[in-house]
């Protein structure tokens, strides 16, 4: 029994020692393998790809580089192109890798290849110098394909410079409608940090400093839809500031991938170029103004025009100090946008709101005549007619055809200034359109609570006459009135809009209580206005093309600071075809006159223009 127990014993302690002789095997070919793996993987790395990773270790920038997306296109009603993006190049040179030397022999090079003036390199060098810190500093913008040629060629000797894409916005006409386009401009520091503290801006977030965004009109309001997206690729720069191949670049970091850009989608507009092509060339002649025809049925704008107008194209890659100064210095103010934001007395062309309100109010009967000797006395008050040698009897389809001053003095009289305003304010006259397009004037239709709250003075009668005629306090924009004659035509009111509208699509309305037989009466003012002999408008815009009904007007303008008269604005409103109306217009000029000879035949051609395009086709 002793003899088993020593031999089970010696047994166990055999079993034991070739255990532990197997785990140190074990251990040794591990570290064996492992040796032989980090010898390969070094031998992979140091021999294999070694030129790969020398390279690799000469980089000390690594970046992902923004693929700017391209910014829709902006069309007319017809599909025409108003605004687009084309290439652009952009000469770019990063300061932080040069030394003096290189600074200096990369100025001379790139003097000789873009011409540049002993100032113009002192320019360049003193900027280079002021921005010493940032990485990309741009020299020249919209280089040609020439000079990009040169640049390239000598691309290894140029450390730190590049050239950079940019999609540049394109205004094919100039200045056409350029109220309605706007223009870009450049994010600076304040817009960026302005950015960033908004909360609830996410899409925000892809703009940088540098970058260009819609400021004004169109640009500004579809921003969103025409910026598109932007991509990126992974780009890495050898220590001299060179950008390695894309090929390089994607085998040094293969885990970053190229996002490719998303190009911002169209925005189709209401107007048509070539109506708005007749306005415009229209206007030359005269210093400033505004006109706007609008589709009554639909609300859409077939052509608005401010004048004076500026070039967006100037905008388009950062305006020029030159060209800024220039606008600046225009007191005519061409960036203001009269059609929307300028306000001013309505003069004649308010006299049918007169006549609605008084034959409603039956304070006169359609056939009920007033004497017209040329004057109108009010108390020791003589107020004059336009015509000094008076119009003799007049109803109400003859006031409004000869625009008798005298007749809508004596009507605004019995009326009294708060119904006056009561009826104004039924074709929203004092209030916004409802455009959604900029930040537009309401204008104002006064009081007697008006007057009495700012001026803490009761109304006084002298002044409703003023506002009969549609002078005085009385304020009105061009659209507002293009919007109140196409409510006179039809009957209802339609929201003005840039946006082309597609067949079917509801169209909001606004129902006027107009009575038919009071409406018949005002429209066959209109109508004897322009058609019949003694019209005021008969001479400067009857068509023999089209036929028209409208109004002219003239609104007596005063220089408080010259304390002088000074010539009045020209007014003209009309609407056509007159027998079944289908667009409204309403023109200013500016210090143009009687509306009748300078008014109403600009708006003649723009209404022929619209029956050779729309009625004739």
């Amino acid at each position: 029994m002793p003899n088993r127990e020593k031999v089970s014993l010696q047994l166990s302690e055999d079993n034991r020692k070739e255990f532990f002789e197997i785990r140190i095997y074990i251990c040794i070919a591990v570290f064996l393998v492992l040796f032989f793996l980090i010898l390969a993987r070094v031998w992979h790395l140091q021999i294999f790809n070694g030129k790969r990773w020398r390279v690799f270790s000469e980089a000390n920038r690594i970046e992902l580089k923004k693929i700017p997306a391209v910014r829709g296109k902006i069309v007319d009603r017809n599909g025409v192109i108003l605004a687009k993006s084309s290439p652009s190049f952009d000469l770019m040179i990063n300061a932080q890798k040069l030394s003096n030397a290189d600074k200096e022999r990369i100025l001379v090079f790139l003097g000789d290849v873009f011409d540049w003036s002993t100032e113009k390199k002192e320019t360049v060098r003193n900027k280079i110098e002021r921005n010493s810190n940032q990485s990309k500093i741009t020299l020249e913008r919209d280089i040609t394909f020439d000079q990009m040629s040169k640049i390239l060629t000598h691309q290894y000797d140029l450390h730190g410079v590049n050239i950079d894409y940019e999609p540049t916005r394109v205004y094919p006409y100039g200045v056409l409608a350029s109220h309605i386009l706007g223009y870009l401009g450049e994010i600076g520091k304040k817009e960026l940090n302005r950015m960033k503290e908004d909360e609830g801006t996410a899409d925000n977030r892809q703009y940088g400093l540098g970058d260009y965004w819609g400021v004004y009109g169109i640009e500004k309001k579809h921003e969103n839809v025409l910026r598109g997206k932007h991509g990126t690729l992974p780009v890495v720069e050898d220590a001299r500031g060179r950008e390695l191949s894309d090929e390089k670049a994607y085998d040094l970091l293969p885990s970053f991938q190229e996002q490719k850009p998303i190009s911002g989608q169209d925005v189709k507009l209401s107007i048509d170029s070539r109506l708005q092509k007749v306005f415009e060339d229209a206007f030359l002649k005269h210093e400033s103004g505004a006109a706007v025809l609008l589709n009554i049925e639909t609300g859409e704008i077939l052509a608005m025009l401010s004048y004076p107008n500026f070039k967006p194209q100037e905008f388009a890659r950062g305006v020029s100090t030159q060209y800024w100064q220039e606008i600046n210095k225009n007191n005519l103010n061409p960036m203001y946008n009269r059609a929307v934001k300028g306000v001013y007395p309505p003069g004649s062309t308010f006299k049918m709101i007169t006549a609605h309100a008084a034959l409603e109010e039956k304070v006169i009967g359609p056939e009920d005549k007033i004497f017209c000797p040329g004057y109108y006395r009010l108390g020791r008050e003589v107020k004059r007619c336009w015509n000094r040698g008076g119009h003799g009897w007049m109803n109400a389809k003859n006031a409004i055809k000869h625009s008798c001053d005298v007749y809508f003095y004596e009507v605004g009289r019995r009326l009294g200034i708060d119904k006056i305003a009561e009826y104004a304010r039924k074709y929203d006259l004092g209030q916004v359109t409802g455009i959604q397009y900029q930040p537009e004037a309401k204008g104002l239709v006064p009081d007697s609570k008006w007057k009495r709250k700012v001026y803490e003075q009761p109304w006084v009668a002298g002044e409703t006459l003023s506002v009969a005629i549609g002078q005085g306090y009385l304020q009105t924009s061009v659209l507002q009135m293009a919007r109140m004659v196409g409510g006179l035509a039809k009957g209802y009111l339609v929201t003005p809009s840039l946006e082309y509208m597609e067949i079917n699509q509801k169209v909001n309305r606004k129902k006027v209580d107009l009575p038919n037989e009071i409406q018949e009466i005002i429209l066959q003012g209109m109508y004897d206005v322009v058609n019949t002999p003694g019209g005021t408008a008969y001479w400067g815009g009857r068509s023999n093309k089209i036929e028209i009904a409208g109004k002219t007007g003239t609104a007596q303008v005063v220089s408080f600071r010259a304390k002088k008269q000074l010539e009045d604005h020209a007014w003209y409103v009309a609407y056509a075809p007159a027998q079944d109306p289908k667009v409204a217009a309403a023109i200013i000029v500016e210090h143009g006159g009687h509306g009748g000879a300078v008014a109403a035949p600009i708006i003649k051609k723009v209404m022929d223009a619209y029956k050779e395009y729309y009625i004739d086709e």
